[in-house]
This record gives structure tokens, C-alpha cells and sequence, in this order.
């Protein structure tokens, strides 16, 4: 009873009567679209505004990050070549004692795993138990082989190179700048350039944008007002049932 003296109820009750419910979501989805529709065309407007400075920003920060060919743990890469090269001598000392040690000394790890092999194996001619060693013995010799000519390969590739330190130097801190400009990381640089070219498009193809708008305003203010108007023309009918 108190319900039918407050006015801000009276269309909630008529539509209720007439059975307005899903006219009443037709008119409401419409407007919300229309809206929407004005609030993309007013974010353009307003962008236009700021259109030529943005779009100087972010043509310099697409050609820089362009130009930098930046690649996903390209630094760690050239980190890790950097210490090679500043440690040639060090490193070629380490291979070389190594590859002696395991494969060219008399008395070389190569050298004893071979000896130990065969002296199990005659073991094993007269102890079946020790066969069991024997595949653990051939690994051990085939991964020491192994890693006896990956030294020996490895410091023969080493030379060093005070141009080539140079370039690495120059380059890590190219991506040392880039990277705190653009968000820490080669990774984050490289999302903020893919972000950058999109914004660029977006306002490069705003014009085409605002056209198709006002478009689509235009109908789906037609459409709006079509659907308000069959509610007013229910709602003018019901009342009069109503009312009695």
C-alpha cells in the first residue's frame, strides 16, 4: 500500500501488469548500445586532440625498438660470450690440463678406465658377478672420450678478441638502455613495441573508425528510438486498463 503512493514505482507496476518485461530488455540493450557507441566516437574525438604528438612518440619508439632487433635472451647470450672472451687464457689452461689429465698423460683416466676394462673382463671369465660392471666401465670410457675432444675442440676455438669484446660491450648496453626505458626486460621491450604498433594503426585508421561510427550511431539510435517508442505506445494502452 505505502508502494503505490511513491511515483518512482508506477512504471515497475505498469509494466508489470502489461507484461513488459522482455520489450522493457529490448529498449535497455539498445540504449546501452547506443551508449557505448557514444563513448567510443567521444574517445576519438578526444584522441584527435592529441593525435599529432602521439603520434611522433610512438613512430620514434617503433623505429628505435625496430632497430634494435632485439631478441628474446639475447643478453644472457652475449653475457656469457662476453666472460668466455675476457677469460681466453684461463679457460685454454683449464682444457688443456683436462684433456691431458683424461686422455694424452701416460698414465690418463682414459688410459687406466681402458686397463680396468680388460682386467674385469678377464675377472669375469672366472667370477660371472663382475660382467655386471663391465656396461658401467664402457660408459665411463665412451663419456670420457667424449669429453676429452669436446676440450680439446672447444679450447682450439677459443681466440680472443678485443674488436669482438668491443661490439659485445657496445651492444649490451644498447639493450641495457632499452631495457630500462621499456619495462626491465628484452621480453617487456618487446610487448611494449607490439602495443605500440597497434596504438599507431588504431589512430593511423581513426578516420575510417569515425565514419563507420557514425554509422552505426545513427542506426543504433534508429533502433533505440524504435523500441522506446513501441514501449510508450504499450505502456499509454495498458494505462488506460490500468487506471480502471
Amino acid at each position: 500500500q505505502q508502494t503505490l503512493f511513491n511515483p518512482e514505482t508506477h512504471l515497475e507496476l505498469l509494466d508489470a501488469f502489461a507484461g513488459h518485461g522482455a520489450l522493457r530488455d529490448e529498449v535497455s540493450i539498445a540504449y546501452k548500445q547506443w551508449v557505448a557507441l557514444q563513448r567510443e566516437f567521444e574517445s576519438l574525438r578526444h584522441d584527435e586532440a592529441e593525435k599529432f604528438q602521439l603520434l611522433d612518440t610512438l613512430q620514434f619508439q617503433i623505429t628505435e625498438l625496430k632497430r634494435a632487433q632485439l631478441a628474446i635472451n639475447e643478453d644472457e647470450r652475449l653475457d656469457e660470450e662476453r666472460r668466455r672472451l675476457a677469460n681466453v687464457e684461463k679457460l685454454t689452461t683449464l682444457c688443456q690440463t683436462s684433456y691431458s689429465r683424461i686422455y694424452e698423460d701416460d698414465d690418463a683416466a682414459l688410459t687406466r678406465i681402458r686397463q680396468s676394462l680388460k682386467d674385469v673382463e678377464e675377472l669375469s671369465e672366472y667370477e660371472s658377478s663382475f660382467r655386471d660392471y663391465l656396461e658401467g666401465l664402457e660408459s665411463a670410457r665412451a663419456v670420457l672420450e667424449d669429453l676429452s675432444f669436446s676440450l680439446r675442440d672447444f679450447a682450439d676455438r677459443l681466440e680472443f678478441s678485443p674488436a669482438r669484446l668491443a661490439e659485445i660491450e657496445d651492444r649490451l648496453a644498447e639493450i641495457s638502455r632499452l631495457k630500462r626505458k621499456y619495462g626491465g626486460s628484452i621480453t617487456a621491450a618487446l610487448d611494449h613495441l607490439a602495443r605500440s604498433e597497434d596504438r599507431l594503426r588504431q589512430i593511423e585508421t581513426s578516420d575510417e573508425r569515425e565514419k563507420e561510427l557514425n554509422i552505426q550511431l545513427t542506426a543504433a539510435r534508429a533502433h533505440y528510438l524504435d523500441r522506446a517508442g513501441k514501449l510508450h505506445k504499450e505502456r499509454v494502452r495498458a494505462a488506460k486498463k490500468f487506471e480502471q
